[in-house]
């Protein structure tokens, strides 16, 4: 999972971020476990089963 750090709260602070290279990142790897209970997750809300 990964995120984005930035200075401010709105669309318009993270623009500027961007666009000053004031940006930097966060997260972690996600193992396989965690891919797969998301996956399932995501599949349950098409109702498909």
């Amino acid at each position: 999972m990964a995120y984005t750090i930035f200075k401010g709260k709105t669309a318009e602070d993270f623009r500027n971020s961007i666009k000053n290279k004031k940006t930097t990142f966060g997260g972690r790897y996600m193992d396989f476990k965690e891919h797969w209970d998301l996956f399932v997750e995501k599949l349950k809300r098409f109702k498909v089963f």
